[in-house]
């Protein structure tokens, strides 16, 4: 796959960054004018997080290629349950996403749900759009970053990734609370009509260039 956005840092170090592939390691090819190298890193011999580079024929030709890593887990559940009836019509709560990284550029956190809608586990025609601007308003659900929420800090949960955490240093385990929040219709509510509405919230950890 190709090495786009390559930045030069110096004559024996470059960075660039690829498309997402399969976890573990790859072989680096090299084109300098007609002249094509096949660069191989092998296993971390130290556990410093240096490999060697060696060439196709198996010779060091005394380079590293670095290994960082990157760790996230999205608290001791991925499960968020909220419960709304005609007599209580609000609920909301959290969820803990945990990042760490040695990577030196930091890391770049980002929230994106595969629909707009918590729609009825058993009729798919009824949903519960997320509209949410500033407030959670009736009908509707939505999401709000940090530890403790505050009545107008809501907003539509996105279709596409959107950042809400971001470190551009190392970080031990890092927590990023991510609060999840519906309200009820008004003047007819929506939880009568369906017992459970879903929807699937992706959390993504990048590390940073």
């Amino acid at each position: 796959m190709p090495c786009t956005n390559v930045t030069v840092l110096s004559n024996t170090e470059l960075t660039c960054k690829t498309s997402a592939h399969d976890p573990g390691l790859v072989s680096v090819t090299v084109m300098i004018g007609s002249e094509i190298a096949t660069l191989v890193a092998v296993p971390d011999p130290n556990g410093d997080g240096k490999m060697p580079i060696l060439d196709s024929q198996g010779r060091s030709i005394g380079g590293f290629l670095y290994l960082d890593d990157l760790f996230i887990e999205v608290g001791s559940d991925d499960v968020v349950d909220l419960s709304i009836s005609p007599s209580a019509p609000f609920d909301e709560a959290p969820l803990v996403v945990v990042v760490a990284t040695n990577n030196p550029g930091g890391y770049t956190l980002s929230i994106e749900s595969k629909g707009a809608n918590l729609v009825c586990a058993d009729n798919p025609s009824l949903v519960i759009p997320s509209t949410a601007v500033n407030t959670i308003g009736f009908g509707t659900w939505g999401y709000q970053v940090g530890t403790s929420t505050t009545a107008n800090g809501w907003a539509a949960t996105p279709t596409t990734m959107t950042q809400i955490a971001y470190n551009d240093q190392p970080v031990d385990p890092e927590n990023t609370q991510v609060n999840f929040a519906v309200r009820d219709g008004n003047p007819i509510p929506l939880s009568p009509r369906c017992g459970k509405y879903v929807q699937d919230v992706i959390h993504t950890a990048i590390a940073n260039m």
